[in-house]
């Protein structure tokens, strides 16, 4: 079985957790003895994963141009799996001409739709000092945000993928619930963490060998950003006065690839804010701190930062959206609805120590019970085997996914040949 990934970017699991994700899956397909090759159009950075170290074929791809017909016609993949629905908009139609027999793989990673919907929603609520709750979106008056033109492409790419995968169980409920998607064309697959954070897990340290709190997150993605803004302005200024004085040195410390300068503008030495960039082990500054703060007003998918927090022992605050999808099992810290208990939140599961020990107990609970890498690995692997075998009759049975396969697969063409055309 011959595996091609086709990536939005290439993968970087030091900057971000989509990069650690594909990369599970690279692994989980090699160890079911798949071959993989992966290529994408996007240009390499310094954070980068050498693929080839993994015995992964790498290819770069252009844009428009039919030397991707090429390529893939050599390679004939079974099964090919796009990063995020972009890709699958650029590239499905041209694996679907070349290899109609091929398995077209959705890797949602997060519904864009949802999260455009949100920030949209929030900027309407202007400053609003509680967070939004998961299902705020959902309710009639804000429906027009969720149908935004990002959901009509999104949307339509789900509808003639073969198979979508998705990391939250929130998210596969609302594509069956809400948008209609055949519950036979979805599948809820957990983060699959590598077995050398399962060892981080089980090393423990105390909260008194733990110091300070922590963020970290890829200032690229703008709920990240966000969460840092609101950190720095309204919730951290009140731990800050709250416990400067039992603990002199207490300090935040925020950490991100790719730190813009307003990102860099938000620290205060002053009160012990310190925004330091882009951190080379990510576990290690995890670890080292008592608490994780995550205000996460808005978003999609799956935070992986709070999975790594539990991963590091470091028990967290965050906020429902921040929580989305992780588990149904108690919270590995505390959940706030407002500033306001977000800031008492952080005070209390700092100064706790039986709070914070239950909150670690938690973490290991669901990491346990919900992330257990060799599970969650054969259920990726499954989920795409018993799609195999029923590709052809799902194919034919589904008129809907024919319907759109036709329209917009020849929607894609055309304009991609034209945009070819032009640049010769």
């Amino acid at each position: 079985m011959h595996v091609l990934f086709v990536g939005f970017v290439w993968p970087e699991p030091t900057s971000s957790a989509a990069g650690q994700n594909i990369i599970s899956y690279i692994k989980a397909a090699q160890h079911n003895h798949w071959q993989v090759s992966f290529c994408s159009a996007a240009q390499t950075t310094p954070q980068t994963f050498d693929l080839s170290s993994m015995n992964v074929k790498m290819f770069p791809i252009q844009l428009n141009c039919d030397s991707f017909n090429v390529k893939i016609e050599e390679l004939q993949p079974d099964i090919v799996i796009f990063d995020r629905y972009l890709s699958f908009e650029q590239f499905a139609w041209r694996v679907k001409k070349t290899c109609p027999k091929a398995m077209l793989i959705l890797d949602i990673e997060d519904l864009h739709c949802l999260r455009a919907a949100r920030q949209a929603l929030l900027k309407q609520q202007n400053a609003p000092l509680t967070f939004m709750q998961q299902t705020d979106i959902t309710q009639c008056a804000n429906l027009p945000l969720l149908h935004n033109d990002i959901a009509l492409r999104e949307i339509a790419c789900v509808l003639q993928a073969d198979l979508t995968i998705v990391l939250s169980g929130f998210e596969k409920a609302l594509l069956i619930e809400h948008f209609n998607v055949p519950s036979n064309q979805v599948a809820h697959v957990p983060f699959i963490l590598p077995g050398s954070c399962e060892a981080l897990s089980n090393t423990s340290m105390s909260a008194e060998h733990k110091q300070n709190f922590v963020f970290i997150g890829n200032f690229r993605h703008a709920p990240n950003y966000h969460a840092v803004k609101i950190l720095a302005e309204q919730c951290w200024p009140k731990i800050y006065k709250a416990l400067h004085k039992d603990y002199p040195n207490i300090s935040c410390n925020v950490y991100g690839a790719y730190m813009s300068p307003k990102a860099k503008q938000l620290e205060n030495k002053k009160l012990g804010f310190f925004v330091h960039g882009f951190a080379q082990h990510q576990f290690t500054v995890i670890q080292q701190a008592r608490i994780m703060l995550a205000p996460i007003s808005f978003g999609a998918g799956v935070k992986g930062k709070l999975l790594d927090a539990m991963q590091c022992n470091t028990p967290s605050v965050t906020t429902p959206i921040g929580c989305e999808g992780i588990t149904n099992k108690p919270w590995a810290g505390e959940i706030a609805s407002s500033i306001d208990e977000f800031v008492v939140a952080a005070i209390r599961l700092y100064t706790d120590q039986q709070k914070w020990q239950q909150a670690h107990q938690n973490g290991q609970d669901i990491l346990l019970s919900d992330y257990n890498t060799q599970t969650n690995r054969a259920s990726f692997i499954n989920i795409i085997d018993a799609k195999i075998s029923t590709i052809k009759s799902d194919r034919q049975s589904n008129f809907l996914h024919k319907m759109l396969s036709h329209h917009q697969f020849q929607t894609s063409k055309y304009m991609s040949q034209w945009i070819e055309a032009k640049s010769k």
